[in-house]
């Protein structure tokens, strides 16, 4: 075989061997995990390889980027000296290109070496590694490994290197997540146009993802419109509640809520009813889960998990009485439901009419209400009594960070409505 023959196919098969880093970097970064777990789990060794090296990818990236260089400087030394030579001799036969044959094929072959380089080294390797990573990966998987338990001394000192010139530098290593909310959202949106994700489970998620930033305060039904058991009623009228109520669990007190005892389940009445034992609420009754009203809205889902209950007694900083949550508030959150009514309704003269009961953070994000941190945890109707330090009437108004908020209907001493307008921008002055 002639020296322009070998020289030839050493440099393919150093653009093949770019080629094979290059795809099996793509296939293994971008497999997802749980489908390498599910076919490791179905007997997949090769799976179960690529999965350890998706877990821990640090060694094997470094494997790969030292094969990478290894090649580059390999191709850089060859470099096809002797192909350009030898075609420079051939150019210099045509007269017109005697004085520059030399120069003109050195060019040719690094121009045809880049582009092999760039199609077989790097783009179609690519293309195939993310037409379907999770088989390139496993296929590739078991090769890579081994690679890197020999390169593992190189890797070690490169490390090495690399921490002890960052620290001279004086960088720090990112304490941030890895991936933030924000970026799991556009996942989703994502993941919706793409047809992997319906509209639907793309709001579930979300609505997941609000619960943390929600407080027992925010989701709860308020006391006034809690129905409760008393203790100190006679029995029949107590039954003439349940049965008017339609509902399965409620509050039990002794004379006024803030004196809440437990939560009596129907289901335990029933039970008692059937086995012919007379009514004694106190024996049926169930322990409460009490909430501080600022507690999230996750906490309180993992407390409903955690002591498989359904209804919790939220609590001021004073232990009184606010209200009542349970697991149907936070699934209609999570749902993106609304049970009796809309809680915002954008008027023909751009201002909103809101109930008191939705939350205030999430208020100021549809209208775009910069907020203190110690209100977005809070209804309408709890910023509106904190900002005028007493209970409304009707008509009264304020205004805060450029918007006006106007009390319009109270129920009783219960705030129901407010309108919410923009202010006008005074001419001559910024919006």
């Amino acid at each position: 075989m002639s020296i322009i023959a070998i020289e030839f196919v050493l440099i393919l098969l150093l653009v093949v061997a770019n080629g094979v880093f290059a795809m099996t970097e793509i296939a293994i970064v971008s497999s997802r995990k749980a489908r390498l777990r599910t076919l490791s789990e179905d007997g997949d060794r090769k799976a179960g390889v690529a999965l350890k090296l998706a877990e821990n990818p640090n060694d094997f990236l470094s494997t790969v980027q030292i094969g990478i260089t290894l090649v580059g400087i390999l191709a850089g030394a060859f470099g096809g000296a002797t192909l350009a030579e030898e075609l420079g001799r051939w150019l210099d036969r045509f007269p017109s290109l005697a004085s520059n044959g030399e120069a003109l094929g050195l060019v040719i072959v690094v121009i045809a070496i880049t582009y092999l380089s760039l199609i077989i080294g790097e783009l179609v390797p690519k293309r195939i590694a993310l037409a379907n990573p999770e088989g390139i990966g496993a296929r590739m998987a078991p090769l890579m490994h081994n690679l890197a338990r020999l390169a593992r001394p190189a890797v070690a000192f490169l490390t090495m290197s690399t921490n002890a010139v960052v620290r001279l530098l004086g960088i720090r290593e990112s304490r941030e997540p890895v991936v933030t909310e924000e970026e799991l959202t556009s996942m989703l949106e994502l993941g919706r146009k793409t047809g992997e994700f319906l509209p639907a489970e793309e709001e579930m998620i979300k609505g997941v993802f609000a619960l943390g930033d929600r407080s027992a305060r925010s989701i709860m039904t308020p006391r006034v419109d809690v129905v409760w058991l008393d203790l100190t009623r006679p029995v029949d009228e107590l039954k003439t509640i349940i049965v008017e109520s339609g509902l399965s669990r409620f509050p039990l007190a002794e004379g006024q809520l803030d004196r809440f005892v437990g939560v009596i389940e129907v289901r335990d009445l029933l039970e008692g009813c059937f086995a012919g034992a007379p009514v004694d609420l106190r024996k049926v009754m169930r322990e409460p889960l009490v909430f501080p009203e600022t507690t999230s809205a996750l906490e309180v889902l993992h407390s409903f998990q955690g002591q498989r209950a359904e209804l919790g007694i939220v609590v001021d900083e004073y232990g009184g009485f606010q209200g009542i949550v349970t697991v149907a508030d936070l699934a209609t959150r999570v749902l993106g439901l609304e049970v009796d009514e809309t809680l915002l309704v954008l008027r023909e003269d751009g201002s909103w009419l809101v109930s008191a009961m939705m939350d205030f953070g999430e208020l100021a994000r549809e209208i775009g209400l910069e907020v203190d941190e110690s209100n977005a945890n809070t209804t309408l109707a709890g910023f509106v009594l904190a900002t005028l330090g007493r209970l409304p009437d009707e008509a009264d108004r304020f205004e805060v960070g450029g918007f006006s908020f106007e009390v319009v209907d109270m129920d009783g001493r219960r705030i129901d409505k407010v309108l919410v307008a923009k202010l006008p921008t005074e001419p001559g002055g910024e919006e």
